[in-house]
């Protein structure tokens, strides 16, 4: 699952000491919990879901997992699948990462074990096919205009004061 990364980049006056990373931080922690919080919604559906549709609600196991990441730097914020909760108990990492196998579907197991029989297996297509990614849908809805004007609201609040924060006021 391909995740969704948030990045700020600067033209060649400024630079990121010039920007404080406690506001710049907080900016986009809004920005990653909104963008979840749309795509948790777009997966609540209750329900086994259809292929091609996005992924239903039967455990939350999914929903759950779908959350977001700010980088160290505060610069940047990436939304995607984490493990956290039951999903990191060994079990459960033994059998690999649930979002994964939802949203790019998976195989079938082998049918019986290596025997006479094994050359004649015919090889099994996608057992489950894949769902929807909420994420990319959710950035869609959450709008261009909206986001470049949290981005700039965080660019003008964490400016530190100094001979560039001035000329910008």
């Amino acid at each position: 699952m391909q995740p969704l990364r948030i990045e700020a980049e600067f033209a060649r006056p400024l630079n990121f000491a010039d920007f404080d990373k406690k506001a710049m931080r907080k900016g986009f922690r809004k920005i990653g919990q909104d963008v979840s919080k749309i795509a948790k919604k777009l997966s609540a559906e209750k329900g086994v879901s259809l292929p091609g549709q996005y992924p239903g609600k039967q455990t939350g196991i999914f929903q759950k997992s779908l959350s977001y990441k700010v980088s160290r730097s505060g610069f940047s914020v990436a939304i995607k699948p984490y493990l956290k909760g039951k999903q990191v108990s060994a079990a459960f990492k033994s059998r690999g990462f649930y979002p994964a196998f939802v949203v790019y579907g998976h195989a079938s197991p082998k049918k019986s074990k290596r025997g006479k029989g094994h050359a004649k297996q015919s090889p099994a297509g996608k057992l489950v096919k894949p769902r929807a990614n909420p994420i990319p849908a959710a950035v869609e809805s959450y709008g261009r205009v909206q986001f470049q004007s949290e981005v700039s609201k965080i660019l003008q609040n964490a400016f530190k004061p100094g001979p560039i924060g001035s000329l910008l006021k």
